[in-house]
């Protein structure tokens, strides 16, 4: 608070009987300086252009009379409410630039803003709640808080300082807070402050900037934003007086008293009830199990009879396994036996195999040969055609050019013929007019005739565009024209669904061949025929200058699996590719892949790059706190991590989590150092903007990795896929018979239908240019006609156009002479272009039958290449099994000398063995093992035993004791009583809910009742007015019953309609529209005639007096009457209403600013009442605790 505020600050002695009027005080508003109010009485708020002439207005003399006198004491300086609006400050918000308004609640309570229209009363009431955290759309103002903005300007800002002391007061705050809502095009801030008044000075410090605290602070306030019964703004006002139905009363009822919400939070506590008894169900179940395990551990003391047993049966197993190593050995020796007599008999027949396979393709390779010269004899034959041809058709093009050259010169002859012809017509109809001229009688009858039918066409072309029907044809056009364009939408769309699943076919079978060739070799991932390609460079390594690398994926591992996709999308490419140190070595390694006979589309890249030996250093990374493809990579090879940085700058790339990370680092003003582009998990690229770039953003397929750089395998299962397939193919047909079928069906119709409406389209439009175009005629002939009747002698005029016709007769001539030498011409070109377009047929149907040949023979040589491949590759896996046979013979031989070694040693280790163990009676020396497990089967029967046995031991001997039996017992017992209590306390919280569920009635009975009793006291104030609340809950209804009669019967009127409340449904009187009852058509039912005898039976009754029978003012009084009888049963800090006596009269407006003054300032002094009125404040009865506020009309 500002020294200026406190010398203008509210008086605190001031009286009522002090002033005879009110004086007139201003809040100013201005663009630099806050504005405060001057008096505590009344204040008006000025615009910009107000300030300096009216700033000498400003008097004290109230001030100074009001200080005279001690301020009264009453019940709101006794009882506080936290809270309370204490002052408000905007800046650029609506109309307002720059406005502060303070209310003295530490001596008013009741607060009325008078002004005119346009002076910013309503912004200021939506200033409020929306800088406590309201909705724009709440406000009536604008759908979103950022149409709240002043227009021309950027941000605005709402600061409302509210009190803290009193009831509901935050000890964490200060004597009053602050919160700062500041609003800008895409967001909005907020600031809490606490204000704490030390003397004369006042502190203030920044508590929190979160909404959610905002949200807490308005909470523990008791302040509702979105209840409509203490935020009536202008718009619900007018609207509530208009459409005032009994289902919108009752909803008003419903919100302003949280009923249902009440009814709500006891279903919620119903169900919490239902959880815990689900949860204590749980426990017991859990204690069974212990009380189970309890019985178990009784039971395992019982088993120390059995473990002797188990004991002796252990040392038998014992003694038998001690033998089982010779059995073992033994029958070693006798596997190998067979092994090596296996061995020989399949290295003769793999031999055998290899001389066959080397005689086979001998053979085919003399065909090969023999098919590879023919074919290049026939190529060379075909080369030579081709030459013919292409001499013939050069020829041929060049005669033909010429013949269109005739054609064209004959085509513009006989277009000047025509176009004489054209004038010599002309000439001789302007003869003939001429001629016809020379009889006046003649000429006037034309002229007749020709108005007439020009009045025909007047006639006709305004009936055409008077009929509409242009602009009917032309609206169906447009419909038309949006099915046809629908249904080719639909068109596409099928076919877009079944390239997109040709195309998805065609990935699962790459995804096959693929599989099959990792599964022959892992390196086979990087390409189907990569195996081979690596063998051959092995082989032939001495042409080379320096090996090849090759392929990059080999050398490459990825450190985290779950950015392998990202790092496939970015460096995938390269996984194939091969690095040559020159160019020799790449054109090494290219013939290699020809002597393959690879696919173009099937041959690596080839990556020529010096092999330096050492990785690059000083590379420009981004900051440590970024992942890079770099960094996620592990690269074995120097050479590799060379490549990989100069072609793809891996350094520079970095990894985010999210598409929404990348777009907000690569689209910032200043993107990340030395970063040019990121990728995110889904593949989704974003290219760093900033002054340097220019920004882009591409989504990702978001697919699955292959595996390339995490060493793994790609897993899949081929009859899935498989079935994946047909499932495919079978949606493709489904859509090409259904959706296919449909839509071109429809973009036939459409069509057929389109072009029918546009044909008649374009016929009535035609036939309405002729019209127009014959009308224009018509009329110019008439006006020839007209001043050829005044015309004289035209003689000379026939003259001159018949030599002029003379004339252009001897240029036809002439011209049709010309056409004939062209013609002659023509046909003598004609002659040579035959014989040539025979020989070039000729030749090509030649070339055609060669080629085919050719054709034929690559196929047959393909076949023949691929049998060799098959062949080669063949031998190579005889080759490669030929050597392991004969390392298995070794092997072999040298495990069976090994084995007797071994067996020999065992031997003497089981008879040193038998020195130190005990045979046990039943068992012989050496054991028979006939019927012995294997030996791995024993052993493990053997640990399982001596398992049990220890186990057994442990649980009777130190596991299981009966101290910790005893404790484990005790630990059950008090887990039962901690449940039992627990449901114990569950119940009591239900039977507390039932009570309170009980009692809900009641509750809204009784909050019905005070509200009825309190609109009943406001109608009173009126003198002549009676009337009630009539509450229907189960249609959801809330009628207003009112009367303004002074009869008698007004009074039995009114108790008939509290009478009909409490009858049965069939026996409710009809409502009218506005929701006021009319039972002027009521009659005695079966429960009125069973009532007592003694009751008086009620009078004639008379249509209850609705809305649409009182005045406006009657029905705003009747309105405020309601909202003030709401306001009895809530409790709110404050309360605010706008314009809420825009359509009372003088008299009604009285009655209620009365009202809402008297119950603002005795009947709840403790809270805070806001009124805005855009008519006079003069005749409100001057009261304490009542501040007025004056505003005006702000200019632009």
């Amino acid at each position: 608070m500002t020294s200026k505020e406190k010398s203008t600050s509210p008086n605190e002695n001031f009286h009522p009987t002090d002033m005879g009027t009110p004086s007139r005080k201003r809040l100013h508003e201005t663009k630099d300086a806050e504005m405060t109010p001057t008096t505590s009485r009344t204040r008006r708020v000025s615009s910009d252009d107000d300030f300096e002439e009216e700033e000498d207005e400003v008097m004290d003399v109230d001030e100074a009379q009001a200080a005279k006198k001690p301020r009264q004491q009453n019940a709101r300086d006794e009882l506080a409410v936290a809270g309370r609006v204490a002052g408000v400050h905007l800046q650029n918000f609506m109309c307002h630039a720059n406005l502060s308004i303070d209310f003295d609640t530490d001596h008013n309570n009741c607060f009325y803003i008078g002004g005119p229209n346009g002076s910013g009363k309503s912004a200021l009431f939506a200033a409020i709640n929306i800088g406590l955290g309201g909705k724009g759309s709440d406000n009536d103002r604008g759908n979103t808080v950022k149409s709240y903005i002043k227009d021309g300007t950027q941000t605005a800002k709402i600061t409302i300082t509210l009190t803290n002391v009193g009831q509901n007061s935050h000890p964490d705050y200060g004597d009053l807070v602050a919160i700062e809502r500041t609003i800008n095009q895409s967001s909005s801030t907020y600031i809490i402050k606490s204000i704490t008044r030390i003397g004369k000075s006042v502190k203030e410090e920044i508590v929190s900037k979160k909404k959610c605290d905002v949200d807490r602070l308005v909470d523990r306030f008791n302040i509702h934003l979105s209840n409509p019964a203490f935020w009536m703004s202008q718009d619900r006002s007018r609207s509530f007086l208009a459409n005032f139905k009994p289902g919108n009363v009752y909803k008003l009822y419903q919100e302003a008293t949280h009923l249902d919400k009440i009814k709500q939070s006891y279903m919620n506590n119903a169900t919490l009830y239902a959880d815990y008894n689900r949860m204590m169900t749980v426990k017991q179940v859990d204690i069974a199990k212990k009380t189970k395990e309890l019985k178990r551990l009784n039971e395992i003391r019982q088993l120390h009879d059995k473990i002797q047993e188990d004991q002796r049966d252990l040392d038998v197993y014992q003694w038998n396994l001690m033998f089982c190593s010779i059995r073992d050995v033994e029958d070693d020796l006798k596997m190998v036996g067979k092994k090596i007599e296996k061995n020989v008999e399949m290295a003769e027949e793999n031999k055998k195999a290899m001389l066959e396979n080397r005689e086979e393709r001998r053979k085919i390779m003399r065909k090969v040969e023999e098919l590879t010269d023919d074919i290049e004899d026939k190529r060379t034959e075909f080369d030579g055609l081709k030459d013919d041809m292409k001499e013939l058709k050069n020829r041929k093009e060049d005669e033909e050019q010429a013949k269109k050259q005739f054609d064209k010169d004959i085509s513009t002859k006989q277009g000047a013929i025509a176009t004489i012809l054209t004038r010599i017509n002309s000439s001789k109809r302007t003869i003939q007019k001429l001629t016809e001229k020379a009889g006046s009688d003649d000429m006037k009858r034309k002229l007749a005739r020709a108005e007439e039918k020009l009045e025909e066409y007047r006639d006709e072309r305004s009936r055409m565009e008077k009929s509409g029907t242009g602009f009917e044809m032309s609206e169906k056009l447009k419909a038309i024209e949006k099915e046809v364009n629908s249904a080719q939408n639909r068109l596409y769309d099928a076919r877009t669904k079944i390239e997109g699943k040709k195309r998805k076919i065609e990935e699962y079978k790459d995804q096959i061949k693929r599989s099959k060739a990792v599964k022959s070799n892992k390196i086979n991932k990087f390409g189907q025929r990569m195996a081979d390609i690596v063998g051959e460079i092995e082989r032939n390594r001495s042409r080379f200058g320096m090996l090849p690398k090759g392929p990059i994926g080999k050398y490459v591992s990825i450190l985290d699996r779950k950015w392998s996709y990202p790092v496939e999308e970015c460096i995938g490419n390269l996984a194939s590719q091969f690095i040559c140190n020159d160019s020799r070595d790449a054109a090494t390694l290219r013939s290699i892949f020809d002597n393959l006979r690879m696919h173009p589309r099937d041959r690596p890249n080839l990556i020529v790059s010096r092999f330096l030996g050492r990785p690059h250093d000083n590379l420009q990374e981004p900051d440590m706190n970024f992942s890079t493809i770099y960094r996620m990579l592990e690269i074995s090879d120097v050479d590799v991590h060379n490549a990989l940085i100069d072609k793809n700058q891996i350094e520079s790339i970095l990894l985010l989590a999210n598409n929404r990370d990348a777009m907000k680092y690569m689209d910032s003003a200043r993107p990340p150092i030395n970063a040019s582009k990121a990728y995110t998990l889904d593949g989704s690229q974003a290219f760093a903007g900033g002054p340097n770039g220019q920004y882009r953003f591409y989504a990702g397929r978001a697919s699955n990795a292959r595996g390339l750089f995490d060493g793994g395998e790609e897993v899949i299962d081929e009859k899935e896929i498989q079935n994946e397939i047909s499932k495919l193919q079978e949606e493709i047909e489904r859509i090409q018979y259904n959706d296919l079928k449909e839509a071109n069906d429809e973009q036939h119709r459409t069509a057929i239908e389109h072009n029918k409406i546009k044909s008649g389209l374009d016929a009535f439009e035609r036939r309405l240019s002729e019209v127009r175009n014959l009308e224009i005629r018509t009329e110019r002939d008439v006006r020839d006609l007209q001043a050829s009747i005044n015309s004289e002698d035209v003689l000379e005029e026939i003259n001159v156009l018949n030599h002029g016709i003379g004339e252009l007769e001897d240029r036809i001539r002439a011209t049709e002479d010309e056409i004939e030498q062209i013609r002659e011409a023509k046909r003598e070109a004609m002659q040579k272009i035959n014989p040539s377009a025979d020989k070039l047929q000729k030749l090509e149907q030649e070339n055609r039958k060669h080629a085919e040949e050719i054709k034929k023979q690559r196929d047959i040589l393909t076949e023949f290449e691929g049998k060799i491949t098959k062949l080669d590759q063949t031998y190579q896996r005889l080759t490669s099994t030929d050597g392991k046979y004969e390392a298995a013979k070794q092997a072999f031989f040298n495990d069976e000398q090994q084995l007797k070694m071994n067996l020999d040693d065992i031997k003497k280790m089981v008879n040193e063995n038998k020195v130190g163990m005990k045979k046990p009676a039943q068992c012989s020396d050496p054991p028979d093992l006939s019927n012995f497990p294997p030996t791995l089967d024993a052993n493990r029967i053997y640990k399982e035993k001596v398992k049990r046995v220890e186990a057994a031991k442990a649980g009777i001997d130190e596991n299981v004791t009966m101290e910790s039996v005893a404790k484990f017992k005790d630990e059950v017992k008090k887990e039962k009583m901690m449940v039992k209590r627990i449901i114990q306390l569950v119940e009591n919280m239900n039977d507390l809910l039932q009570k309170r569920v009980d009692m809900y009635p009641s509750v809204k009975k009784y909050t019905e009742t005070k509200v009825r009793l309190k609109f009943q006291k406001l109608l009173a104030t009126r003198g002549h007015f009676i009337g009630d609340l009539v509450f229907d809950y189960e249609r959801e209804t809330l009628n207003v019953v009112v009367t303004s009669s002074k009869d008698k019967d007004a009074q039995n009127l009114l108790n008939a309609a509290e009478d009909g409340d409490d009858e049965e449904e069939d026996c409710r009187q009809p409502e009218d529209d506005d929701g006021f009852i009319d039972d002027s058509d009521a009659s005695d039912d079966e429960p009125a005639k069973k009532k007592s005898k003694k009751a008086k039976k009620p009078p004639k009754k008379k249509k209850v007096k609705d809305l649409k029978g009182l005045s406006g003012g009657e029905r705003s009084f009747v309105t405020a009457a309601l909202v003030m009888a709401l306001w009895e049963v809530m409790e709110q800090p404050f309360r605010m209403m706008d314009e809420f006596d825009v359509f009372m009269d003088m008299m009604n407006r009285k009655i209620v600013m009365d009202l809402l003054v008297k119950m603002a300032t005795t009947e709840f002094p403790h809270n805070q009442f806001i009124f805005f009125t855009p008519q006079g404040i003069k005749e409100i009865d001057k009261v304490d605790g009542l501040q007025i506020f004056e505003m005006n009309k702000v200019r632009d």
